[in-house]
């Protein structure tokens, strides 16, 4: 079990419609992630809760301003100052555990403030080291792809399960 996240799209969405979006061919998959803590506290502080849900519980309406925010968030983040970190892993092609010395770049003090991570059961970690970077690394990619991809796609909508 864990923190299981989507970004799906919709071909015709509106917020009006999100309620009844959910429906088979209608929706496309975007972008998984899998107990990115603190994207997942991000969506649900700042997309519309928009159907059967609770607070962090629901399909929640995202639009284009939202993931161009996250996008200069993340690019905020990630150019701060080089850290150096030692990280433990299971290479699956390998077979076999590895350890191994890592370099990135992460400011945390804009972290805690633009994208802080959030505990919950089954999130995962919450530490700002090299997972963290890793999460905003890839969502950075993902996200400015798709929108360079979709020039026309304002609606999208954001689930997560645990």
């Amino acid at each position: 079990m864990g923190l299981d996240m989507y970004l799906q799209r919709s071909k015709e969405m509106s917020k009006e419609a999100f309620a009844a979006a959910y429906n088979g061919d209608e929706n496309l998959g975007v972008i998984y992630w899998r107990k990115a803590n603190a994207i997942h506290r991000y969506f649900c502080d700042y997309g519309s809760l928009a159907k059967d849900g609770q607070d962090e519980v629901g399909y929640y309406y995202i639009d284009r301003q939202d993931l161009m925010n996250l996008v200069r968030r993340i690019q905020s983040i990630i150019s701060g100052e080089t850290k150096s970190e030692e990280i433990k892993y299971f290479d699956i092609e390998r077979g076999r555990e590895v350890n191994e010395t890592v370099d990135y770049k992460l400011n945390i003090d804009v972290a805690l403030d633009l994208l802080p991570t959030s505990p919950g059961f089954f999130f995962g970690n919450t530490d700002y080291g090299y997972w963290y970077f890793k999460d905003l690394e890839r969502t950075l990619e993902l996200i400015k792809e798709e929108l360079r991809d979709n020039p026309s796609q304002e609606t999208w909508f954001y689930y997560a399960s645990w």
